[in-house]
């Protein structure tokens, strides 16, 4: 990991994710390879190929690679990336002539808040948390990038990934990491927003 990601994650923390003994920087940069072909294929028959979401797509998808790899790598989606996403998110809502800071906003917190919800639910019934602290707050910056209308399509879809990645995943690991599948999710719905809009 780099510095500054280390300087915001105490030593204990960091786990053995499914893909441990995978370098950092490589799945990075093959993570921001896909993201940009999924991007292409799915705008290239499009006049919205320089819209300013696809704009905001190419700055972010760094950051969500970089997510990706060291959610699979240390079960980890560390706020140094999370937070600087949702105010992105927002600045995006704001100037963006398709959706209102008001939905913005309301996503966030209808998104966030519903998994933190079910988060306190379930460590009341089972005595621990189930659903990582950084799954929640990347909900959180995901609801202010797609507001409250793509939402549900949102939680399907990350569903539905996660069911996908789950032999992969869990033959590597006791645990999950729902991360990549919240980040595919949410990049494949900022990739084909603009056939919504």
């Amino acid at each position: 990991m780099w510095w500054y990601e280390k300087k915001f994650v105490p030593e204990h923390e960091f786990e053995e994710g499914p893909f441990y003994n995978l370098s950092l920087n490589k799945v990075t940069i093959w993570g921001v390879i896909v993201f940009y072909a999924i991007l292409l294929v799915i705008n290239l028959n499009t006049e919205t190929v320089f819209s300013l979401n696809n704009f905001t797509m190419m700055c972010i998808a760094p950051i969500l690679a970089r997510l990706t790899a060291i959610d699979l790598k240390h079960q980890l989606l560390l706020n140094v990336y999370v937070l600087p996403l949702f105010i992105i998110g927002l600045i995006n809502a704001g100037i963006s002539p398709n959706m209102t800071l008001l939905s913005s906003i309301t996503g966030a917190a209808i998104s966030g808040g519903s998994l933190l919800a079910l988060n306190l639910l379930l460590s009341k019934i089972n005595n621990k948390n189930n659903i990582g602290g950084g799954d929640i707050k990347f909900c959180f910056a995901a609801g202010a990038f797609i507001g409250l209308e793509l939402l549900p399509y949102f939680f399907w879809l990350s569903f539905f990934i996660a069911l996908i990645m789950y032999p992969l995943l869990k033959a590597k690991n006791k645990y999950i990491s729902f991360g990549p599948a919240l980040i595919f999710s949410l990049w494949i719905l900022l990739s084909i927003h603009n056939y919504f809009y």
